[in-house]
């Protein structure tokens, strides 16, 4: 089973072959802004300020722009024909969240 986010599953054509689609989020994304050790070591005071003013905007721009552009793809799918969001109860949720037993 493959599981991927709303807009993924239209960019990867996986809609082509799945029609029902779980209603929930099922990943998540980490974000790294690299730079050299000693680079970083040699930041004194307002640029290290900078440094992580924009590491906090540049992170929070693109982490909601990539969600509000994954979270699009389920209102593309359930406007498709042919596809189906199906919804999950509680207890399904619950169910599905134990490990099986032996």
């Amino acid at each position: 089973m493959r599981y991927l986010s709303w807009h993924s599953i239209i960019t990867s054509a996986s809609n082509k072959v799945v029609k029902y689609h779980t209603d929930m989020k099922l990943y998540a994304a980490t974000f790294a802004w690299t730079m050299n050790q000693g680079t970083t070591e040699a930041l004194r005071g307002a640029e290290e300020s900078d440094r992580r003013s924009l590491h906090q905007r540049v992170g929070a721009k693109v982490g909601t722009d990539w969600g509000n552009d994954e979270d699009s793809g389920q209102d593309k799918l359930s406007k498709t024909p042919g596809h189906t969001i199906v919804n999950l109860s509680d207890t399904q949720l619950k169910a599905g969240a134990r490990p099986p037993s032996r």
